[in-house]
């Protein structure tokens, strides 16, 4: 599995430490960072800190900004050249759950028909309330209708929703499912989510 992760240093450190403790011996995922074009040395940054850790980490610099879609693009092929059956996308400002991603992977291996699994998203300053947690397209007003927006996460909350989009801050994709649907179209410079 492969985790693909955005760029802004500060916010990108803390992302990486955090997929560290998620998994401190390197058996469950490598990491992908992919550098959309960033001034803020943040590459310099992750090279200094994680050039050591071998295949574990890679750094991708990419030349120019080619935005939200561009970049999950890049890494995104880097996966799937290396043959991950499961690609986790993530923003560069996601701290991880030590648990989130393989409790994803876990049911994503139970159940065949899942293409893809996100998470539930949590406030930064409110760690119990919930930023997102399914959300539905409203295709006649062409935008999107989040649920359980700004609600306190509790037990009452199904563990599974089917929804019509999973934001891409942070979701775990099949493999399968990308080689067959295709990449994220270019075009869309910013992403939802």
């Amino acid at each position: 599995m492969s985790s693909v992760v955005g760029i802004k240093k500060d916010d990108l450190l803390a992302c990486l430490e955090s997929l560290l403790v998620a998994d401190p011996n390197g058996d469950l995922f490598d990491i992908i960072v992919v550098d959309n074009a960033s001034s803020d040395g943040a590459p310099e940054a992750v090279e200094r800190m994680y050039g050591g850790q071998g295949q574990r980490i890679k750094l991708i610099q990419l030349a120019v900004n080619i935005g939200g879609s561009g970049g999950f693009n890049a890494g995104i092929v880097e996966a799937l050249k290396a043959g991950y059956p499961y690609i986790h996308l993530l923003d560069n400002d996601v701290v991880v759950d030590p648990l989130a991603i393989s409790e994803l992977y876990e049911r994503m291996e139970a159940d065949r028909t899942l293409g893809m699994l996100g998470s539930k998203l949590y406030m930064h300053k409110e760690p119990e309330r919930l930023q997102e947690y399914g959300s539905f397209v409203d295709w006649e007003r062409f935008n999107v209708r989040p649920i359980n927006k700004g609600v306190l996460d509790h037990e009452a909350l199904p563990e599974l929703l089917d929804c019509d989009y999973v934001p891409a801050c942070s979701v775990m994709v099949r493999a399968e499912a990308i080689e067959r649907c295709g990449l994220m179209d270019n075009l869309f410079f910013y992403l939802l989510g």
